[in-house]
């Protein structure tokens, strides 16, 4: 499922983005 990233955005994408 979507999870929380580094500037707090859901990313429901398949690779991980941290902005």
């Amino acid at each position: 499922g979507p999870t929380k990233q580094g500037n707090g955005r859901s990313v429901t994408t398949a690779s991980s983005q941290c902005d």
